[in-house]
């Protein structure tokens, strides 16, 4: 039985990001900002539930909301022209290029703003500083896991 309706959209995923002059401010990200191609994007929100003792009635209390966080997931591969957005990312995994070098640093230095359009809907999270992970195999091109929370 075939459908008369197109089916969703659900791969269509747009990762943009930007180094904040001043942590935790946000700065705009949009389709010009640091974009680079990326794989398997995501990009979970998470609260800290505030547990409160019960006040000795039967009504109903009322939960409070904790911290609020998220991380941003994705790989990248290293090929291309993208060098520049790369080392941007670098910069917010705790490392600092200087004379083509990077080096890692001790205390954290820059922290980023990231941007995931999930068919047309932004969901940003500010504050960002993360890990890289990178992967060589054999025959393909180098690739970066990476992991930012904010």
């Amino acid at each position: 039985m075939a459908l008369d309706t197109a089916s969703k959209l659900t791969k269509r995923r747009d990762l943009a990001f930007g180094l904040e002059t001043t942590t935790g401010t946000a700065v705009a990200v949009g389709a010009a900002a640091g974009t680079i191609p990326v794989f398997n994007p995501e990009m979970p929100y998470s609260t800290e539930p505030v547990e409160r003792p019960g006040n000795g009635t039967l009504s109903r209390i009322r939960q409070g909301r904790g911290a609020r966080s998220g991380t941003c997931t994705f790989e990248s591969e290293v090929y291309g022209n993208e060098t520049a957005a790369l080392f941007d990312l670098l910069k917010l995994c705790g490392l600092t290029l200087s004379t083509a070098t990077l080096t890692p640093t001790s205390e954290p230095n820059q922290t980023g703003t990231f941007g995931l359009y999930l068919s047309g809907k932004l969901k940003k999270l500010v504050g960002c500083m993360g890990t890289a992970v990178m992967r060589f195999r054999r025959g393909q091109a180098p690739r970066i896991s990476w992991t930012f929370t904010g």
